[in-house]
């Protein structure tokens, strides 16, 4: 007997207030909104069976559903992007999704192919609740920035803990470490999306400021694929100018 095929949904949240820098869904990326550039970015990849923008602004609606996303409006109350997604999920009625990928609208270079990837890490492995993607921190970002939210994980892929500080800690100086980041997507399965709202934040996720930890910490199983995939996301002003000199190359 076949089995029934998980049907997919991907959220992308996109807040107005970002605090680093400001309204940073609408700045110009080479003659594109950063949502837009997201948003296109997130089209790209194959497993899903739908893709809506999360907001709580018109601004950001008016610019989505001009460039053709569908749209739901979410609360201004959201403290992140896993409670806007939440919201999201509640009011989608197109289907009822059985995993939801959390697509960050702020990293528009993260690669659709290591999305893939780890949806059908889920797929594959029932043991895993929730799954994403891991990259080498490139040479144009410093992993002491805390902006770069650094991650340590078996070779199955199971991670051990994510960290805003530089882990592994490079003790033993005949080991050259490898410092990994978390790109732009989380796959959930939405029962796990649910039960994590559930959850109270847990000591570690707010001393981190890293909602994952919630998930690690109550002992729920996270994995990650990870490959040669160099993004960069726009949480400074300083890596925006880097995200347009990317998109200014691609588009010569």
């Amino acid at each position: 007997m076949n089995q029934k095929k998980q049907k997919i949904l991907g959220v992308i949240p996109a807040r107005i207030g970002s605090t680093r820098v400001p309204r940073k869904m609408l700045l110009n990326i080479v003659g594109k909104t950063l949502i837009e550039r997201s948003f296109e970015n997130a089209k790209k990849i194959s497993l899903l069976d739908a893709l809506v923008i999360a907001t709580d602004s018109d601004e950001i609606r008016e610019k989505a559903e001009s460039f053709g996303a569908k749209v739901i409006m979410t609360s201004k109350k959201h403290r992140n992007g896993t409670e806007r997604t939440v919201e999201a999920v509640e009011k989608f009625t197109d289907f009822e999704p059985d995993i939801v990928l959390t697509i960050w609208g702020d990293e528009p270079l993260t690669p659709p192919e290591g999305v893939d990837r780890c949806i059908q890490l889920l797929l594959d492995d029932s043991e895993t609740s929730i799954s994403g993607i891991a990259g080498k921190v490139p040479p144009e970002q410093s992993v002491d920035l805390d902006s770069v939210v650094k991650l340590v994980f078996a070779p199955d892929g199971k991670v051990l803990y994510i960290s805003r500080s530089p882990i592994p800690y490079h003790y033993n100086k005949s080991e050259s470490p490898e410092y990994y980041h978390i790109l732009g997507a989380l796959a959930w399965r939405k029962e796990m999306l649910f039960k994590y709202i559930s959850m109270s934040p847990s000591k570690l996720e707010r001393v981190e400021g890293i909602e994952q930890m919630r998930i690690l910490e109550a002992g729920y199983k996270m994995r990650v694929v990870w490959g040669e995939y160099p993004s960069i996301g726009v949480n400074t002003p300083s890596e925006l100018e880097k995200v347009r000199e990317i998109y200014k190359k691609k588009e010569m």
